[in-house]
């Protein structure tokens, strides 16, 4: 019997306990607490007299062995408003049982309030879940703001432009809170465009109108034609040997336009006297000479050329000076009192065709071409000229194998008997002097060929002279 009422007041307390758990734990506030256990069910099962009787152990299945249950497992997922679920189940008789999870409650988050403005409304700040968005406390609409008026200035009309009343506009937003009414335009000032007179060289205007303000053309001028031009002659002019002439013409007296131009007619020639020597050409500079136009006095020049022809004295020009320069590396020395100077030879391995031998040298008079001294058996040397002012030709002073042309002055007045020995190839030797005489017997030296054939004989002990 002690037995049985020990069961009974067990099952109390265990059903006492879990009704509170699911009291304190489980109401969300909106429904009364329903707790389930699965001893509930069992209650009124259990005998009222169980004395002497064993009481039923929970943790025993019916085999009368412990339940082995597994791990707790979540069945539905609690949320903001509603409970959840867990569940465990007995591994040897497949005996669940479960248990209630509390609603989470929500998470507030804060709706910012908005300020109203003049031409929108505000709001007041609220509150909602940031889980399932809810809203816990709700935002209130607050009132437009009024508009701050201020004053749109008028606009004067015009002549050319309407005007406007004054009007008022929000200096927020800018919407217009009294509208801006039209003013018509105003007429307008007339005042007199001049007319133009026509002329020959442009056309005219007739009187307009025109607005004194803004310039519109109410009366648009007329456009008067040209005048004719007024003409007048443009006399002819003649021509002269200085001057161009010029044909009648015509052009207008008022703007000066050429009508009929005037023709040019070509200069006359002049009628010049015949020529006169003004200044005489000399060896180095030219003359000229000049005439005269008997119309109008123009004088005419032209030039006279240098004669090119050297008054020689002593083998120097007379007239400018010139004595002709000797051939670079002819050799020289002095004579016995020191008055002139002797021509020696060339000091050249490979001396020129043409050699030309000076009447000058260091400022003095070279006079003669001394014995043995151009001696060329090369046969490069092939003309020698001997310039005007050297007066003697010495023995063997030309020695040379291949000359063929030899020049003498007329100042020469001695010429060895030998002076050419050697000279095989000697064709012309030009001599224009005469009164030649060699040994008393006269010579005739005036045709080159002849004059070579006897100069390059062998006379020695002999000499030309004159």
């Amino acid at each position: 019997m002690k037995k049985g009422i020990l069961a009974v007041i067990s099952i109390i307390v265990v059903v006492g306990i879990a009704l509170a758990f699911v009291y304190f734990n489980g109401n969300d506030g909106t429904d009364d607490p329903k707790p389930t256990t699965p001893s509930e069910e069992n209650l009124d099962k259990v005998p009222e007299d169980t004395e002497g009787q064993d009481t039923e152990d929970p943790n025993k299945d019916d085999c009368g062995s412990e339940h082995a249950f597994s791990t707790w497992k979540t069945v539905a997922e609690a949320t903001c408003t509603q409970k959840g679920k867990t569940a465990r189940e007995c591994i040897n008789c497949g005996k669940v049982e479960e248990k209630p999870v509390n609603a989470k409650g929500h998470k507030e988050t804060v709706l910012s309030a908005k300020a109203a403005s003049c031409t929108q409304t505000g709001l007041t700040e609220g509150k909602k879940c940031s889980v399932c968005g809810v809203t816990t406390k709700a935002q209130e609409t607050v009132p437009k703001k009024a508009h701050t008026e201020e004053i749109v200035p008028a606009k004067a009309a015009s002549c050319t432009q309407t005007g406007l009343t004054e009007g008022k506009k929000c200096s927020v937003c800018g919407v217009t809170t009294k509208v801006q009414e039209t003013v018509p335009k105003k007429a307008h000032t007339e005042e007199i465009v001049p007319a133009k007179a026509a002329s020959c060289t442009q056309t005219g205007l007739t009187e307009g109108k025109k607005c004194s303000v803004c310039g519109v053309t109410t009366k648009a001028q007329e456009t008067v034609p040209k005048k004719a031009h007024t003409e007048e002659i443009v006399p002819a002019k003649a021509a002269s040997c200085t001057q161009n002439g010029l044909t009648e013409g015509k052009r207008c007296s008022v703007c000066g336009t050429v009508i009929k131009p005037q023709q040019t007619l070509s200069k006359l020639a002049h009628n010049y006297s015949a020529w006169t020597v003004t200044l005489q050409p000399t060896c180095t500079d030219s003359g000229y000479k000049s005439r005269e136009c008997t119309a109008c006095g123009d004088v005419d020049q032209a030039s006279i050329s240098a004669t090119g022809n050297h008054s020689y004295s002593g083998g120097k020009c007379v007239d400018c000076g010139y004595y002709v320069p000797g051939t670079s590396g002819l050799t020289y020395k002095l004579s016995g009192d020191g008055s002139y100077y002797i021509c020696t030879g060339i000091n050249d391995y490979y001396p020129p065709s043409t050699i030309t031998i000076p009447a000058y040298y260091n400022g003095k008079r070279v006079k003669e071409i001394g014995g043995n001294g151009f001696v060329d058996w090369s046969g490069r040397i092939k003309n020698i000229i001997i310039s005007e002012g050297i007066e003697s030709i010495g023995r063997l002073a030309i020695y040379c194998s291949g000359i063929t042309s030899i020049t003498i002055p007329n100042s020469v007045n001695y010429i060895h008997g030998m002076a050419f020995g050697g000279c095989d190839m000697l064709e012309t030797v030009y001599i224009s002097t005469t009164g030649w005489k060699l040994k008393g017997k006269a010579i005739d030296f005036s045709n080159p060929y002849t004059a070579a054939q006897q100069l390059r004989g062998y006379n020695d002990g002999k000499a030309y002279t004159r």
